[in-house]
């Protein structure tokens, strides 16, 4: 079978046409077994979609007359691609009489050969025809016979009235011409079909506009009516620039597929991206396409944003090793040489001198602190660490380990309740609960023992469900008002000689909660206690 003329379609196109056309279809494989057809073959040939399915075609149509002309027929349209529509058979159904259409499709997405059959119902035609044949010889008759003017009147009305049946009918194909055109131009992409144009010496020089919707124009400032049956050259002419037509001219060629990109001026000044896709149906390329222009610049912006970002990365880096190495390294040499000099314990150092000297010590490992701190923080916005299934029990317990000394020196108890499992970093939530665990130590009274508790429970916020975990405290607490300020860098409620500290520990507690993509929050009555609650996203998979 010639394979010349096949057309690729796709499985959306297919049930598009299933859908649109008004006359009983059916689709074939290559063994002439029914895959799909549309209602109107259902309705008029008295069957069913489990009746039809993977059912040969002459067992379908087993009920119709003539069906012996249908096979010849199919073999004979096997071995060529005449489509001469005279040849075509007729099938008799219920007394109703179907021209049958033929017309094979390569299916692309399942790459095999489709035979498409259209029944047109020729009955009325067939019964006009008889009716106009016996009209003329009636009147022939009656000219011969009568030759009575009533007679020729008769027959007058009689053709107007099959001139309206006409009419009618005509009506009806217009109808559904109109409702597909109205379906294209309703899409919310643009679509239209380019009729190449040859040279003396059957090269493609340009392209005919001979289908488009309104989308398409539209873009450039253009309507159906200025670009119909113009070339590509009047209304176009960008895209012999821009490499478009090479585009085309290729798929002619070849009958490939093909896509593109392209930016292109409008009348107003600007520029639109515009995105489509070319493919080769009959000859003729469809071309459809998507003013694709927000997400362009959307997607452009991104990747400036991008740059810019590894930028300031970099400059955090370099940062980080300024910080790391240039910046303590003078301190460990003022920690160095005060140490060398209060081990000489030389007897002109005065007591008052040796207070400096405690002062100076104490400063330098405060700036260390402060710069180790301001390290942790900035690397947070670069590190990309990965969440885990993070038992919370178990970061406490390390926790609580790790700072036992500390629990044991100042008379602490902890209480801890039962606590879920996350998806976390468990590295920045150890973290958390060690910089508020020491807060509250830091802060406790000094006149009773110190007293932290732990609990959870599940909370909304914004109708999203989270684990809130709550960490109290019975310290000298602070003041409402600053509730807020507390998770600001370097914001401190006490002076530093009263508390030691770098006034950054809760801001990174604050950025740790962000990454998590939850909350942290303080209450408060001064002289009394505090409560810090951090709330992490619920996960079902760990209820």
């Amino acid at each position: 079978m010639a394979t010349e003329k096949t057309v690729l379609y796709s499985q959306d196109f297919i049930d598009t046409l299933l859908w649109a056309v008004p006359n009983p279809t059916l689709i074939l494989d290559k063994d002439f077994n029914a895959i799909k057809a549309n209602n109107p073959f259902y309705e008029q040939f008295e069957t069913s979609v489990s009746a039809i399915d993977s059912y040969s075609v002459y067992h379908i149509l087993a009920d119709c007359t003539d069906l012996s002309k249908v096979k010849e027929f199919l073999d004979r349209k096997e071995k060529s691609d005449n489509e001469v529509e005279s040849n075509n058979p007729i099938l008799i159904f219920r007394d109703i009489s179907y021209l049958v259409k033929v017309k094979y499709l390569r299916y692309d997405n399942l790459s095999k050969e489709l035979i498409v059959l259209v029944f047109e119902n020729i009955t009325e035609k067939q019964q006009q025809q008889e009716l106009i044949r016996a009209a003329k010889e009636k009147i022939i008759e009656s000219e011969d016979r009568f030759r009575i003017i009533a007679d020729i009147q008769d027959q007058k009305n009689f053709v107007n009235e099959l001139e309206e049946k006409v009419k009618l009918r005509t009506d009806e194909l217009e109808q559904s011409k109109n409702f597909l055109a109205m379906i294209l131009n309703s899409a919310d992409f643009g679509i239209a079909s380019y009729e190449p144009i040859y040279d003396d010496s059957a090269d493609i020089i340009d392209f005919r506009i001979t289908y488009t919707n309104a989308d398409v124009p539209q873009n450039v400032g253009l309507t159906i009516e200025q670009v119909i049956g113009k070339t590509c050259k009047e209304v176009y002419p960008g895209i012999f620039e821009n490499g478009v037509f090479d585009k085309m001219k290729t798929s002619i060629l070849t009958g490939l597929r093909d896509t593109y990109e392209v930016k292109v001026p409008v009348k107003n000044g600007n520029m639109i991206w515009l995105t489509a896709a070319i493919e080769l149906v009959n000859g003729s390329l469809t071309i459809t396409s998507k003013n694709s222009t927000a997400e362009k610049e959307a997607a452009l912006n991104l990747e400036k944003m991008n740059k810019l970002l590894n930028a300031q990365n970099e400059d955090l880096a370099s940062f980080t090793y300024i910080a790391s190495h240039d910046l303590q390294e003078p301190l460990r040499k003022i920690r160095m040489f005060t140490s060398r000099i209060l081990e000489i314990k030389d007897e002109n150092l005065t007591s008052k001198a040796l207070d400096y000297f405690a002062t100076i010590t104490a400063t330098v490992e405060r700036m260390q602190n402060l710069i180790n701190d301001l390290l942790l923080y900035s690397k947070m916005d670069v590190e990309i660490p990965k969440f885990t299934r993070t038992d919370l029990a178990v970061i406490v317990k390390q926790v609580t380990a790790s700072i036992d000394g500390d629990l044991d020196e100042n008379q602490v108890a902890i209480k801890i309740g039962q606590l879920p499992i996350i998806d976390a970093i468990p590295t920045q939530v150890r973290q958390v609960f060690s910089n508020i665990i020491l807060n509250a130590i830091k802060y406790r009274k000094k006149d009773i023992n110190t007293e932290i508790e732990i609990a959870a429970q599940t909370d909304y916020i914004n109708d999203e469900k989270f684990w809130k975990i709550s960490i109290s405290d019975n310290g000298i607490g602070f003041d409402i008002q600053y509730k807020d300020k507390i998770f600001e860098v370097f914001q401190r409620l006490h002076g530093k000689l009263e508390y030691a500290g770098s006034g950054i520990g809760l801001a990174i507690c604050k950025k740790i909660m962000k990454h998590h993509q939850g909350y942290i929050t303080a209450d408060s009555i001064l002289g009394k206690g505090s409560v810090f609650c951090i709330y992490f996203p619920y996960n079902d998979r760990y209820s």
